[in-house]
């Protein structure tokens, strides 16, 4: 597919320190057609840094929202979304980067139509440890379909990272991108969307393609079981109103899902309490499950 060409898109918001590797890993890669960043009213330098990498390169684009409101993530992709040009879409957080070869192997697997998306693996890496942590953002195994739906929801059985799945930008047309009323794993639950309703495959699982910095300003980091619970039952309300093309197995693992993060601190004060019963309720269900 000599065509391929992908569209980077760059949520901006305090990572003035970082942005500039971010951009450079993108456009060494030869399948993209251009990177957008969304400064989204960042409290350091990050816009005039925007600015200039605007200016010193082609592929670069600019773009803030209406009256350079602050938004939050999920409007800032939605935003290069919209402007976005090329056929495909990807996404780099502006404190990661991209590895050589990102997009190798995706032109040939998009070749068949059926392919809506693929997804590869990603590595963190820790500034206090100087050094790459040894752990991934992967699946135990390389999933798609409905298999890949079930696993995204199972908390531990692994997952994938936003700066590592490309997608084709017309399934825009069909779902909502993302919502707008998460400020965080709004990704998470786009992802369960698309896997449900379209194809999502493997490409380059097993080596990174990408690179996860980890560090004290990271948005992740405030993720915490009422974030987590709200999501669960974001999602839960959402596959229930579609519950017709629901298997068995889709529903139970909603309901456990919707279950394990909906057991409350408050109803265990004792901290280690609340973790032993977590855990007894994660292997409760999940070996039912399996």
């Amino acid at each position: 597919m000599s065509h391929f060409k992908v569209s980077v898109i760059i949520p901006v918001y305090n990572a003035e320190k970082y942005l500039e590797n971010a951009v450079k890993s993108a456009i060494n890669q030869k399948e993209v057609g251009e990177i957008l960043l969304i400064e989204d009213r960042s409290p350091d330098n990050a816009l005039e840094l925007c600015k200039s990498l605007a200016d010193r390169y082609d592929k670069v684009k600019l773009f803030t929202h209406p009256n350079r409101e602050n938004k939050g993530a999920g409007p800032s992709r939605n935003l290069g979304i919209e402007y976005s040009n090329c056929e495909y879409i990807s996404f780099l957080d502006a404190d990661d980067w991209y590895l050589p070869g990102r997009f190798s192997n995706e032109a040939e697997l998009f070749n068949n139509s059926n392919v809506y998306g693929v997804y590869s693996c990603a590595q963190y890496y820790s500034e206090k440890k100087v050094k790459s942590l040894n752990k991934f953002a992967r699946f135990h195994q390389p999933y798609s379909g409905i298999n890949l739906f079930h696993k995204l929801l199972i908390p531990g059985a692994g997952s994938f990272c936003t700066n590592c799945i490309t997608i084709r930008k017309d399934i825009f047309n069909e779902i909502q991108a993302f919502r707008e009323d998460l400020r965080l794993h709004q990704d998470s639950e786009l992802w369960g969307r698309l896997c449900f309703h379209y194809n999502v495959v493997p490409g380059k699982w097993e080596k990174p393609t990408a690179m996860i910095r980890v560090h004290d300003e990271n948005r992740i980091s405030t993720s915490n079981f009422k974030t987590k619970s709200f999501l669960a039952n974001i999602q839960y309300e959402y596959f229930s109103n579609i519950k017709s093309s629901l298997d068995y197995k889709s529903k139970y693992i909603l309901a456990y899902r919707r279950a394990l993060f909906n057991i409350r601190k408050a109803d265990y004060p004792n901290s280690i309490n609340f973790r032993i019963t977590r855990l007894k309720y994660f292997f409760k269900w999940y070996l039912r499950i399996l």
